[in-house]
């Protein structure tokens, strides 16, 4: 069994927002930016776009 991952629903916070900005420019997966940060890959890529970064597609697992 796959171990469930801890979701956020609170408000983001300058320190991850911060680290989600390091970790764009560092070519992170967005599903490891999100196990990082204990967000959904969705609220990965939404904080994501409403700050302007880009993140790198997520490679299919094969």
């Amino acid at each position: 069994m796959t171990p469930r991952i801890q979701t956020s629903t609170h408000p983001w916070t300058a320190a991850q927002e911060q680290e989600l900005r390091r970790l764009a420019r560092a070519n992170t997966s967005p599903i490891d930016i999100a196990a990082r940060l204990a967000r959904t890959p969705e609220q990965v890529f939404e904080r994501a776009h409403e700050l302007g970064l880009t993140l790198k597609r997520a490679a299919a697992r094969q």
